[in-house]
């Protein structure tokens, strides 16, 4: 990676154009060198799940990821799935299992009868 930011394209022409009236040189060279940046970052390895232990109902759980976190809810019968930003004041978001995000800090609640399966990923 350390190689490619170094590889970035100095000193050209930005306004050159090429017959066709299209952009070339610097451009050109520019986008080729994002679209290596590009490539290196997608060949990171996948961000691995976490499993979430699910305690007594209502279960409540808080995020505290540098970024935003996705929830994979799972199984269970769940009477509420509730979220916050303050940990005080709780918006329903339904009963359904699927997909939740939260950002850092932001918490989710949820009452249950039988316990879902929750697992986490970076988002």
């Amino acid at each position: 990676m350390s190689q490619i930011i170094q590889d970035f394209p100095q000193n050209q022409d930005p306004f050159t154009h090429d017959t066709e009236n299209k952009f070339s040189g610097w451009s050109t060279a520019a986008i080729n060198w994002f679209q290596q940046v590009t490539k290196q970052l997608n060949r990171q390895a996948p961000r691995a799940l976490f499993p979430v232990t699910v305690t007594a109902s209502p279960f409540t759980y808080r995020s505290n990821t540098s970024g935003d976190l996705r929830l994979a809810i799972a199984g269970g019968t769940m009477s509420n799935i509730q979220m916050s930003r303050d940990g005080t004041n709780y918006y329903s978001m339904g009963s359904s299992p699927g997909q939740y995000t939260l950002s850092q800090n932001d918490f989710i609640r949820i009452t249950y009868t039988v316990a879902p399966t929750i697992q986490a990923f970076p988002a």
